[in-house]
């Protein structure tokens, strides 16, 4: 739909930008390439929104763990925190695991301080984790993610 707006509008008529004539076709092109990154990102973001759900699914099982993503949040942003488990401890292990996460306040995570937003939200703070999960994550990674997830807790719960 996007790309026929554009064609109309482009139909036998040269564009002026910062000097430079844009013909028809570029103008084309242009519109084939957002509708086409449009499609690649919806459909990632419905595969990430999938692995976030996933995640909320384990964290109930586990137990003793509060999901914090809101339910109407960027699929690849997943925090949840972790009761008996320091969060500085859980990065460690994730890490040792060949994960990235964070803990501690997104407005200084550097420092390990309670989240002022997760106290404001009524939620834990202790062992917070926030993962941010890169588009081009492949199925494999989240599946592992999913899988030492109970073993990375468990161990760091033991501490």
């Amino acid at each position: 739909k996007h790309l026929q707006k554009w064609q109309e509008t482009a139909r036998c008529h040269v564009f002026v930008q910062s000097g430079q004539h844009l013909t028809e076709s570029l103008i084309f092109a242009a519109a084939k390439a957002l509708e086409s990154h449009i499609e690649l990102a919806k459909s990632e973001y419905e595969r990430l929104e999938n692995f976030k759900l996933q995640v909320k699914h384990l964290c109930d099982e586990l137990g003793d763990i509060d999901f914090v993503t809101p339910n109407n949040s960027a699929p690849q942003l997943i925090s949840f925190s972790v009761l008996y488990a320091q969060g500085e401890e859980l990065a460690r292990e994730y890490e040792r695991h060949g994960f990235q996460v964070e803990s501690g306040s997104a407005c200084a995570a550097s420092r390990y301080e309670p989240s002022h937003v997760l106290v404001a939200m009524g939620k834990l703070t202790q062992g917070n984790v926030r993962l941010h999960v890169p588009f081009d994550a492949t199925d494999n990674d989240l599946k592992e993610f999913l899988e030492i997830t109970p073993a990375v807790i468990k161990k760091v719960r033991e501490l």
